[in-house]
């Protein structure tokens, strides 16, 4: 089964934007806006982005474009490796054979007896 790569792409970005923005929120609910005390790997990463309510919203646009960029490149390389190493028809089962119950063969005699009697 192949990905679709836009909508991976996009779901993929969408999600780490709103992850940053709420953790950032979050951040600055539990502990303050103070960016002596804690700076983050995140801030040295992506330009503009603080914990404050503006690098919120710089945090989200982020998100959104490395998330963007980041699904779709492993939306393509999932597909790529699919359709190297992945059947996309698996052979078929052979069909099982079943068999009938006596109480079924029982009826199928009687429904053929009424059907003769007329």
């Amino acid at each position: 089964m192949k990905l679709n790569v836009g909508a991976f792409a996009l779901a993929v970005g969408v999600l780490w934007g709103a992850s940053l923005f709420l953790m950032t929120w979050w951040f600055i609910g539990r502990f303050g806006v103070d960016e002596a005390v804690a700076p983050s790997m995140l801030e040295r990463i992506y330009v503009g982005y603080g914990i404050t309510p503006l690098g919120s919203v710089v945090g989200l646009a982020w998100g959104l474009f490395s998330g963007t960029i980041l699904g779709g490149v492993f939306a393509s390389l999932y597909n790529f490796f699919a359709d190297r190493f992945v059947a996309e028809n698996p052979p078929a089962a052979a069909p099982v054979k079943r068999k009938s119950s006596s109480a079924s063969k029982r009826r199928s005699a009687a429904a053929q007896s009424k059907r003769s009697s007329r």
